[in-house]
């Protein structure tokens, strides 16, 4: 990896995260009194954030998506990485 190409990616990736994480506690608007991850559910358009892709190269791509009580990163290094395994590779912050 030549830092020519990585500084840039990560200062993308970073400046939109955090953007994407600035979270706060909100109810569904359909079911009283639940609090549901908006990215997953996907119950109100106007509560979801544009998805972002940063792509560094066609191997290296970030999905960042984002709402207003949640937030889902998807990375195709951490796809890569984990392909083989049991474990999930997308990252999923909620607010609680």
């Amino acid at each position: 990896m030549t830092t020519a190409t990585l500084r840039p990616y990560l200062s993308a990736v970073r400046s939109t995260l955090e953007v994407a994480v600035c979270l706060e506690n909100f109810s569904s608007q359909v079911v009283e009194r639940h609090n549901k991850p908006e990215v997953e559910v996907r119950s109100s358009k106007e509560l979801l954030l544009q998805p972002m892709i940063i792509s560094r190269n066609d191997k290296e791509k970030v999905l960042i998506e984002g709402s207003i009580n949640s937030v889902c990163v998807r990375s195709t290094a951490a796809l890569a990485l984990f392909k083989s395994s049991s474990y999930p590779c997308t990252i999923k912050t909620h607010f609680i």
